[in-house]
């Protein structure tokens, strides 16, 4: 995941389709069946989802959002505090982004989606 943070950063912050592939081949199967056969959420794929639908929705990417995420998480019991500790942890994501643009790019789009909003 810090490689494709990472790569986005690199690349202006413009490019989703890493962001979008990541989400779709790894953190789709945001359900399976528990022990008893019963349908259960994925809460580690939610929950990634959920930060890169934030990430997206930061940096103006109009794919991904946290609007199926988060109804799923709060079908599975999630609460305010929950959701707090998701945005912590796609801020302080935002944060090394900005700081790796700005390092190697001289650049501070990412930056600046974050003060903007």
């Amino acid at each position: 995941m810090t490689l494709l943070y990472r790569a986005i950063a690199l690349n202006n912050a413009t490019e989703f389709r890493p962001l979008h592939n990541a989400a779709n081949a790894h953190f789709s199967s945001v359900q399976h069946l528990d022990e008893d056969g019963n349908l259960v959420y994925s809460i580690s794929s939610l929950e990634q989802q959920y930060v890169m639908g934030r990430i997206g929705e930061v940096l103006g990417d109009t794919v991904r959002s946290t609007l199926y995420p988060r109804m799923s998480l709060e079908d599975a019991g999630y609460k305010n505090e929950d959701f707090a500790r998701l945005e912590r942890e796609a801020s302080a994501i935002l944060a090394d982004m900005a700081d790796i643009e700005t390092e190697v790019t001289g650049k501070s789009t990412i930056r600046q989606a974050l003060t903007g909003r």
